[in-house]
């Protein structure tokens, strides 16, 4: 991988005790496994969950062995793993050092730090729940990192790929049609969609974008 002059500079400053550690973030874990090896960062910042199992290929092993902090982003899957305390409580079992997972209140604060401070793991059933609540999210679902954003054409990319993801081929109940009645609220912005294509250049897990575009525009037309 290419460091470059902005690692240069941050090594620079670190000498001079301006900055205590070197951080890099990524969602490649091959990329992030790279750069651990170079030896070069402090700390690794990179997304695990029981859906995108990946770092466990080598990306925590190689950062424990250099004493690199393992950081978890989207332990929640960007916040579409339904059940937060197993989901947490999967974390348990692996040598990481920090999760961070979103909160809305501070009341998911204090829940997902008490569900942490018991220190359960999770047992071979509970294990088996958790995989079969994710088994249909696959790994083409947006994790919200909103690498796409802004669109030139002012779509919200990120809440067209949580609409898709609840109601493309399923029957139409009350919370489906829920949420394509929010959808009908992106009509207007959805139908200037030029088709650049940039947002699917920079999404990190090439998710088909312009088509569920097509398909969202589709749906909530009916």
């Amino acid at each position: 991988m290419v460091m470059g002059k902005h690692l240069e500079f941050l090594k620079k400053a670190k000498e001079k005790g301006d900055i205590g550690h070197i951080l890099i973030s990524g969602h490649n874990h091959i990329t992030m496994t790279e750069a651990v090896k170079s030896g070069e960062f402090d700390m690794a910042f990179f997304p695990f969950n029981v859906i995108e199992k990946e770092p466990l290929e080598a990306l925590i092993d190689e950062a424990n062995k250099r004493n690199v902090v393992t950081v978890v982003m989207k332990p929640l899957g960007g916040g579409v793993i339904p059940n937060i305390p197993l989901a947490l409580r999967f974390f348990l079992d692996y040598n990481v050092d920090l999760i961070v997972p979103g909160i809305a209140s501070l009341r998911e604060l204090e829940e997902n730090f008490r569900t942490i401070s018991e220190n359960k793991k999770l047992t071979k059933e509970e294990l088996s729940i958790l995989e079969k609540d994710v088994e249909s999210l696959g790994k083409d679902f947006c994790r919200r990192c909103s690498y796409c954003q802004p669109c030139t054409s002012n779509i919200m990319i990120p809440f067209v790929h949580g609409i898709h993801q609840k109601c493309y081929g399923k029957p139409v109940d009350e919370n489906i049609q829920y949420m394509l009645n929010m959808g009908k609220r992106l009509l207007p912005s959805l139908k200037t969609c030029s088709e650049c294509g940039q947002c699917e250049e920079k999404c990190p897990y090439d998710l088909p974008t312009r088509q569920r575009i097509k398909d969202l525009i589709a749906m909530v037309a009916q």
